[in-house]
Formats: structure tokens, C-alpha cells, sequence
């Protein structure tokens, strides 16, 4: 059983990583600037949406440089603002609670956290976080085990069931469109296609939910978050988060990747 669910686990998160939903981004890019406003790019990013995103996905230059830009802007703008990180599971929250403090067990936290990244990029995340210790940080990734259950169709306990989302509306047409993405992956029954599905939503919902939460319990705070490109699509967290709180959200991202839209939306 522990065998089929880690198999099922790991080709979700497989699945997801090719892009499940490849539609047009849910959310804009800001504008293009000068190199000389760049600084103040980043400032305004940071100032006047209520979340930011940005890709963990992105180049490795453009994160180690632009993500540490952003988590600098949020750390030296004032105010209140924390960095939420859908790569590390919720149930690590108590490790990054340990970094913000900042006391000498920052390098042990540090190493003690279960990354759902590669090491490139896990060694960009960590200066990120080393960077900005002072800042509040969340972990807003979904608990691998409760998504294996998930995606295995496995029975929950009274406790899984506690920690799943409620309330949101799935993306219209979103299995069909999951399906397809399976559709040379031989062995699947419909059966377990959609578990693998639903176990994607419920960890898009569950991050979702832990922002929606965090901006209600602290009005006027600032939120950004990195995440997978796969989980900014226009069926990912911020079609969740616009679903149960009017936030200006802001995909900072896709200034590197398309043409540059809008600086900002009120979804």
C-alpha cells in the first residue's frame, strides 16, 4: 500500500510539473522598466498588489536575483508582510517559526527543511530565507502524506478531513483537461486519474486557503509567494485566492517570460 501511494504521489506531482492547465496565465506581469528602476519596480510590486508571486521555476539568475530583490522589497518596505512558500508543507511551519526568531539555531533550521525542489533551486530558496530570516514565513504547501492518501483515493481520518478545503469551485473542464495530460501514462483507470486530480486541487485549494487566511487575520499586510509556474496558471492558487478574497494579485514572473501586460489587477 505504502508503494502505490508514494508511486501515486509522485506522478501527481510529475504530472503537475509539465503543466497541467496549458492556458493563458491567470494573473499580469508587471511592466517593463529600465535597469536604473529596477529597485523601484520591485518596491511597487511589493507596495500595491496584496500578493505577489513569482516563480521558483524562473531562471536560476533571474531567482537568485529577482527573488531576492522582491524579499528585500517586502522586508525594507514597512508595514506588515510575511514570504509564504508552497514548496515546503504547512506541517514545517514550526521550523520556519524557529528561523524568524533568528537565534542560533538558524543554520540547523535551515538544514532541517524538507524541500519539494531540486538542489539548484532548493540552494536559491535557502539564500532567500537565510536573507530575510526576520521576516515571518509560511509554509502553505499541502502535507505529502495527506496528498498521497489523496491521489491513492486511500480512506481519511477525522483529521485529514479537518484539513481540507471547503467552498471553492473547480476549474470548468479542468479533469478533462488533466486527463489529457495522462493520456500515454498506460495503467491509469479513470478511477485513479481522478484521484490524481482531486489531489491536485486540494493541494492548489489548501495553499490558497493559507493565504485567504493569513490576509484576513492581517489587513493591510503584503504576501509574497513562491511557488511553481504550474500552480500560477489560470486554474491555480490565484483562481482559488480570487474566489474567496478581492486581492489585488500580481504573477511577477511572467515579465520574463511574455510580453508585459498590466502592472497589477484587482481580481
Amino acid at each position: 500500500m505504502k508503494k502505490r501511494i508514494g508511486f501515486f504521489l509522485l506522478l501527481a506531482v510529475g504530472v503537475s510539473s509539465c503543466g497541467l492547465f496549458p492556458r493563458k496565465p491567470a494573473l499580469p506581469a508587471p511592466s517593463t522598466v529600465s535597469s536604473e528602476n529596477r529597485n523601484d519596480e520591485f518596491s511597487a510590486a511589493v507596495r500595491e498588489a496584496d500578493v505577489v508571486y513569482y516563480s521558483l521555476d524562473a531562471p536560476k539568475s533571474s531567482l537568485d536575483l529577482t527573488g531576492w530583490r522582491l524579499a528585500e522589497a517586502l522586508r525594507n518596505g514597512g508595514g506588515k508582510g510575511a514570504i509564504a512558500w508552497l514548496t515546503l508543507d504547512a506541517d514545517q511551519q514550526p521550523i520556519l517559526d524557529e528561523i524568524a526568531r533568528r537565534n542560533d539555531r538558524l543554520n540547523a533550521a535551515l538544514g532541517s527543511l524538507r524541500w519539494k525542489l531540486g538542489a539548484s533551486r532548493r540552494s536559491s530558496a535557502l539564500a532567500i530565507l537565510r536573507s530575510t530570516a526576520g521576516v515571518p514565513q509560511l509554509a502553505i504547501g499541502l502535507p505529502a502524506g495527506l496528498q498521497g492518501k489523496i491521489a491513492n483515493g486511500a480512506k481519511l481520518d477525522a483529521a485529514d478531513e479537518a484539513a481540507l478545503p471547503s467552498d471553492y469551485r473547480d476549474p470548468v473542464g479542468g479533469l478533462e483537461n488533466f486527463a489529457e495530460q495522462l493520456a500515454a501514462t498506460h495503467g491509469l483507470r479513470s478511477r485513479d486519474i481522478e484521484n490524481l486530480y482531486r489531489a491536485h486541487l486540494v493541494a492548489e485549494q489548501f495553499a490558497a486557503e493559507k493565504i485567504v487566511n493569513y490576509l484576513r487575520a492581517n489587513k493591510g499586510a503584503r504576501l509574497l509567494v513562491f511557488a511553481r509556474r504550474r500552480d500560477l496558471g489560470a486554474d491555480g492558487v490565484p483562481f482559488f485566492v480570487a474566489q474567496k478574497l478581492k486581492a489585488r494579485q500580481i504573477d511577477f514572473d511572467r515579465r520574463e517570460r511574455e510580453e508585459p501586460a498590466r502592472l497589477l489587477t484587482r481580481l
